[in-house]
């Protein structure tokens, strides 16, 4: 006898035999899903994670349209490499490095966030020089092997002055601290920083396209799917039906994850036993594309 639930991951039947809040709570996790792009970009960063050293470091700049991935790459790779405590040596090693953001990008705000991370108590000391130098002993102090920063598309924003002096000290951690400097960012971030052709030469690119109607979206699909606790196949990974979200999602995996959990919201509130592409329209999702539209059209 078939199993009737068999289109639902283990989780995901979990959480349906709880109860509508149990459900409603467990599609607001988000789930990584590995697709061949995203394969390829975490080898090359393990590869620098075990780099040998070298005088000049290999560096990455990792580009793509905002919600389309590129942050839970990011996370994916840093929890791999988590913090480690020798408790006889007394000392912490720390491989990976990671910045979520800096809202207002400048070598000060740079090192003082690393400090930050680091744990270590923050520095009244407004003298970046002297907050290099300390940076720097940190990094090999803890034998930090990448710093990874995501969104370095919030340069956009800054004079050239500013963001050159940025970009200087990116370059510079890799050269003189001796480590691998990972930058995650938008096509306009990258094309900001592109200006800078000392930064280009050092920063590589690995794009993370937007997504088409393919096998592998069609298996992304289902893959999501099976986190959706359901009492009945949605059949998301049709042609028609894969087709609808990809549309609807504007190409983007991560506005494909919202809209679903639209979706899910919706049709779990109503008791419906399935998504269909009835459910797009009645949930209130409105798609990327049309956002701004609806912003201009507001007479507030």
């Amino acid at each position: 006898m078939s199993d009737p639930f068999e289109h639902l991951a283990p989780e995901a039947h979990a959480a349906l035999a709880q109860g509508k809040e149990a459900r409603l709570a467990f599609i607001k996790l988000r789930h990584w899903f590995d697709y061949p792009r995203a394969t390829q970009i975490l080898e090359r960063l393990d590869e620098l994670v075990t780099h040998p050293d070298v005088s000049r470091m290999p560096c990455l700049m990792v580009v793509g349209s905002s919600n389309n991935g590129k942050t839970s790459i990011a996370k994916v790779f840093v929890a791999k490499y988590p913090s480690v405590t020798d408790a006889e040596k007394a000392i912490v090693k720390m491989p990976v490095l990671f910045i979520a953001s800096l809202t207002d990008p400048s070598p000060f705000s740079l090192f003082t966030e690393i400090i930050s991370l680091m744990g270590l108590p923050y520095s009244s000391t407004k003298d970046v020089l002297k907050l290099k130098i300390r940076v720097y002993a940190l990094l090999k102090e803890l034998g930090v092997r990448v710093l990874v920063v995501d969104e370095l598309n919030t340069i956009l924003p800054l004079t050239n002055a500013k963001r050159a002096a940025f970009l200087a000290e990116l370059r510079s951690l890799s050269v003189k601290a001796g480590i691998s400097v990972v930058c995650f960012t938008t096509t306009a971030g990258a094309r900001t920083a592109s200006h800078d052709e000392a930064f280009t030469n050092r920063f590589p690119i690995m794009d993370l396209p937007v997504w088409e109607l393919s096998d592998i979206w069609r298996e992304m699909v289902r893959d999501h799917e099976g986190f959706l606790p359901f009492p009945e196949p949605s059949n998301l990974s049709s042609s028609s039906f894969s087709q609808t979200l990809l549309i609807k999602a504007d190409y983007r995996l991560g506005e494909m994850a919202d809209l679903l959990e639209a979706m899910s919201s919706y049709a779990i509130k109503n008791n419906l036993p399935k998504l269909t592409t009835e459910v797009i329209k009645d949930c209130g999702w409105i798609p990327p594309q049309d956002r701004l539209g609806r912003v201009n059209a507001l007479k507030a």
